[in-house]
């Protein structure tokens, strides 16, 4: 015959041992140190991730900086060509320059005041356009604070391949011909939506890593297309679930639905993607880990990428690559 003995006890310090006390004591120790350490992670982590943020708003002021440098010199330059052109036209006569001011009062009021003057492009050893032929000069000499300094992004791209540099330079040319209107305007609308977001890792460098995606997958087009759907060609449950909103094809909704999924079902992808510091690395871990692309394309995706970040700085892919 089997007996089972009961007994209630309701001061458990009665039934335990000084083995036992001390084992309990130690168990609650560790896991205070364990919870005192994961604090102390989570502090670094953020100090860590406040730091890259005034870095990267550092270099952004710093470029602010050179862009408006750039655009003295440029206004600097016009008005010594205009001037240049004034003093060596000077001889004509004043029934020349009448018909001139007759012919195009509004171009001659421009000419007359170099500084509110802005010539339409500025190319080669200063070739400047006046929307009636090109005219070279000589190049002239304009101080410079950087005294030919160049600025290495290298650090900000990342590692990428020589396939990836070469489609970066030819992406600005896609992304200026080969898209339709309603194309460009969701591609302006989605870039507005992410640089509007409160999540402290979504820097340009993240923003652009999305956008590079984005465009690989489906050029901003929100519509499904036979098993997929949407900017980020979502399929299988994920598109379900897509679908089950009030608006699935508004693009709102769809840049909504990335958070969303980074939140919930596609959370390790997002603290991957957050992780990463530079543009290859970021449209890389977006690629694989979130879109989880059929065909990759990997160069294309960085690309394009690029071409955003440097669009968003207000220089070429050229300056940013350092070619």
């Amino acid at each position: 015959m089997k007996y089972t003995f009961v007994m209630n006890v309701s001061n458990t310090e009665q039934v335990l041992s000084n083995e036992d006390s001390q084992l309990f004591d130690m168990v609650n120790n560790r896991a205070e140190k364990r919870r005192e350490k994961e604090r102390q992670e989570a502090e670094r982590t953020q100090r860590e991730n406040k730091e890259r943020r005034e870095e990267e708003q550092r270099k952004k002021e710093a470029e602010r900086r050179k862009k408006i440098i750039r655009g003295i010199r440029a206004v600097a330059l016009t008005a010594a060509v205009l001037f240049g052109a004034k003093s060596l036209f000077a001889p004509i006569d004043a029934e020349a320059d009448e018909n001139v001011v007759g012919d195009n009062p509004l171009r001659a009021e421009e000419v007359m005041n170099p500084i509110t003057y802005a010539p339409e492009e500025v190319v080669g050893d200063y070739e400047v356009d006046y929307g009636g032929g090109a005219a070279e000069v000589d190049e002239i000499e304009i101080p410079n604070e950087d005294e030919g300094e160049v600025v290495d992004y290298s650090d900000i791209i990342g590692e990428i391949s020589p396939e990836a540099r070469e489609f970066a330079l030819k992406a600005e040319g896609i992304l200026a011909n080969e898209m339709t209107e309603e194309d460009v305007r969701n591609m302006e609308k989605t870039y507005e939506m992410l640089s509007e977001r409160d999540e402290e890792y979504m820097d340009e460098v993240h923003i652009a890593a999305i956008m590079g995606n984005i465009m690989q997958e489906n050029r901003f087009r929100t519509e499904e297309t036979g098993i997929t759907a949407g900017i980020c060609q979502w399929e299988g449950p994920r598109k379900v679930e897509l679908l089950k909103k009030s608006e699935p094809f508004s693009l709102k909704t769809q840049v909504d639905f990335i958070f969303e999924e980074f939140e919930t079902t596609e959370w390790s992808a997002r603290r991957a993607f957050e992780e990463e510091t530079d543009i290859a690395g970021a449209t890389q871990v977006f690629c694989i880990k979130f879109e989880r692309a059929g065909t990759p394309q990997e160069d294309r995706r960085i690309g394009y990428a690029l071409v955003f970040y440097a669009r968003n700085l207000g220089i070429s892919v050229v300056e940013l690559l350092g070619e």
